[in-house]
């Protein structure tokens, strides 16, 4: 074959004889691209069709067996694959593949350990778990400034006391395990987390604690060795079955009507409406500035949140998603009310201008991954004085619903702000609204986010039902 890419050597034969067939051009069949055909491996060694497992560089041979591994080890330049389990050298009259993928494991690890001893490859051998993330931070990596932030207050308020004077290289996996247990389950005396954290929290533990490991192991503080069976081994805690199991909360039409009676004169009303008859996030609600609503199209722009730290702080991001960059429709009356809002707003601010302009306050823009310093935005979310409000002091109202109008249920989540979005989102779903639509609405990218938290059982989804069924009925019943 002449020294061509693979184009330019069908085209030059082709062109010397029309009638030539692609596969005449080449050698063996493994040259030929054939994208249109699902091959049911997915690479061949020695002969032998190959599957890939659920372990990196471990296979199952398409022929059932047994397992093979490539012993990948870049210091060294190893690159090659163990297509035979060497015990079976002396006890079978030909060498055979890997009975069971843990034998494979295990051999691949050995194998891998021993090549890191010979080449000295393994470094820092006092290295700690703090030592290692510091390093972390000073690397050019890719991660936001948001979720470094998150993490640095998981190290500092956690993981610090527990790990971080830790040789990183000397710490089991079950050491990490049975934090993640104690943290869900009983918490660590921080705060008034007595009960334990959230399992969402947890998951971000494990998440931190996964991102320092394996940086660990590509700064070669840590065996490969060490590395697999760290992945194979981390684990989350099982979920707690009388608290992690609660329906979502969604409020019926009657406590609609009264959590809408009790925030009607304050300040919180249009945050209210638009949340429960947008579906917005909390950060995304109070990061509304008057230019996202169009108010000729009845809509409304999510492009930003905003971010409330301890420290107090506030951080306008980009929104959670991609997918959470969207338009939605509003009802009509929202849209007055926001509109009706800004020129109240507007009035006051021409009546007493020192005053708003005393009560603005500086922010912290992060959109672009940077923290720049900004004068306030046209925020909707501002009171009749031009202060800002915040998600965070809503807490007052939500005591007094909690204590008034959706009371505390085992069965159900506690009441918080973000049940005006999830009962927005049931009530949609619950009135058939297409699923496409509703993942645009909420800002999902996964349909199984969708199905898993918002087509459930509400008083909405039975009248529907009820609907539906007594619609049926009539074509036999109706007289």
């Amino acid at each position: 074959m002449n020294d061509f890419g693979f184009l330019e050597e069908v085209e030059y034969v082709r062109e010397h004889n029309k009638d030539v067939k692609i596969e005449d051009i080449f050698d063996c069949e493994n040259d030929i691209p054939d994208k249109d055909i699902e091959k049911d491996y997915d690479l061949k060694r020695n002969g032998k069709k190959l599957k890939k497992t659920d372990t990196r560089y471990v296979y199952k041979l398409l022929d059932d067996t047994g397992y093979v591994y490539r012993l990948y080890h870049k210091p060294t330049k190893t690159d090659t694959f163990v297509m035979f389990d060497p015990d079976t050298k002396y006890t079978e009259s030909k060498p055979k593949p890997f009975r069971t993928k843990e034998l494979a494991i295990k051999h691949m690890c050995h194998q891998l350990e021993q090549l890191e001893i010979d080449s000295g490859s393994i470094k820092g051998s006092k290295t700690t778990f703090g030592e290692v993330w510091q390093m972390f931070l000073s690397s050019s990596h890719n991660r936001a400034n948001e979720t470094i932030r998150r993490y640095e207050s998981i190290y500092t308020h956690h993981m610090k006391k527990e790990f971080g004077n830790r040789n990183i290289k000397d710490i089991p996996t079950t050491d990490y395990n049975e934090f993640f247990v104690k943290m869900y389950r009983t918490g660590d005396g921080k705060g008034n987390k007595l009960n334990g954290y959230s399992f969402s929290y947890v998951q971000s533990i494990l998440k931190f604690v996964f991102l320092v490991v394996n940086y660990a192991y590509q700064k070669h503080f840590i065996s490969t060795d060490n590395f697999i069976r760290f992945k194979e081994e981390i684990k989350m805690p099982e979920r707690k079955k009388a608290t992690d199991t609660r329906n979502i909360r969604v409020l019926t039409n009657e406590q609609i009507k009264k959590i809408n009676d009790l925030l009607f004169d304050t300040d919180y009303y249009i945050p209210f409406l638009i949340s429960l008859f947008g579906g917005l996030r909390p950060a995304e609600t109070f990061a509304l500035c008057f230019e996202d609503f169009d108010y000729e199209n009845y809509t409304v722009s999510i492009n930003k949140q905003i971010v409330e730290e301890a420290d107090g702080k506030r951080i306008l991001k980009q929104p959670k998603t991609e997918k959470s960059n969207r338009i939605i429709d509003l009802p009509v009356d929202v849209i007055s009310a926001v509109e009706s809002k800004q020129k109240a707003l507007q009035k006051a601010e021409k009546e007493n201008p020192t005053l708003f302009l005393q009560n603005k306050i500086k922010f912290i823009d992060g959109r672009n991954f940077k923290e720049e310093i900004i004068d306030q935005p046209n925020f909707v979310n501002i009171d009749s004085k031009g202060r800002y409000i915040s998600a965070h002091s809503f807490s007052y109202y939500t005591k007094i619903i909690k204590r008034d109008i959706c009371p505390n249920d085992p069965l159900f989540e506690d009441f918080s702000f973000y049940t005006f979005r999830k009962t927005h989102l049931s009530n949609m779903a619950a009135n058939n609204c297409p699923v496409g639509e509703l993942m645009k609405r909420a800002g999902h990218g996964k349909i199984e986010t969708i199905y898993e938290y918002y087509y459930n059982t509400t008083e909405t989804s039975r009248e529907a039902l009820k609907k539906a069924m007594n619609k049926s009925s009539s074509v036999i019943f109706t007289k």
